[in-house]
């Protein structure tokens, strides 16, 4: 198994590291409030779990680079695909900051996180945009677009509703992120594999 057959057995593992872990999760962590990130946090039980989970999934995903064939070029969706699968997996690799009182704060691991993790929003919505851009079909291109703008819309109400601009619990918005991101990406894997 190569190429964009690899996301669809990627996408399912991150979705059972993250059911896992909200299962093992302290009952004062609220999936409501909290974000994914927060799962693999500095100083949270069972950290390592999230943070297996993202490293994984960013790994299968790079995996599925492949040379092309002889006169063929490299889809620019499936290297944006594969470097948000980077971005991801490095966002494993540094933790949040502890969303937990008294907890000493590694300032360096909590940016690592940070950057990674928006590097990777930011491909992943350029491979958006390149897919329907690339795309032959209107149906195709209208998902894509369609995708591309939940996803900023969503990004944008996540990012209004952890300033406490608007009412709504910033850890459902998130959630709402990686399900439209995920969805578009399995339906990709089928155009593109």
């Amino acid at each position: 198994m190569a190429g964009p057959q690899l996301w669809r057995p990627a996408i399912l593992v991150l979705a059972l590291v993250i059911v896992m872990a909200h299962a093992i999760a302290p009952s004062f962590y609220s999936w409501r409030l909290r974000t994914i990130s927060d799962l693999g946090s500095q100083g949270f039980p069972n950290a390592w779990l999230m943070r297996l989970g993202f490293l994984s999934f960013g790994l299968l995903l790079a995996a599925s680079l492949r040379v092309p064939a002889a006169g063929q070029a490299l889809s620019p969706v499936h290297l944006l695909v594969v470097g948000y699968g980077l971005a991801i997996a490095a966002s494993g690799l540094w933790s949040a900051p502890p969303f937990l009182p008294g907890l000493p704060a590694d300032a360096a691991q909590g940016l690592g996180h940070a950057i990674a993790a928006n590097v990777a929003g930011l491909l992943l919505t350029l491979a958006m945009c390149a897919s329907a851009f690339t795309s032959r079909k209107v149906a195709d291109q209208m998902f894509d677009l369609g995708a591309f703008v939940v996803v900023c819309g969503l990004s944008l109400l996540f990012k209004l509703a952890q300033s406490g601009t608007v009412a709504v619990p910033p850890g459902i918005v998130q959630r709402l992120i990686f399900a439209s991101g995920l969805a578009w990406l399995w339906v990709c894997a089928g155009r593109h594999g």
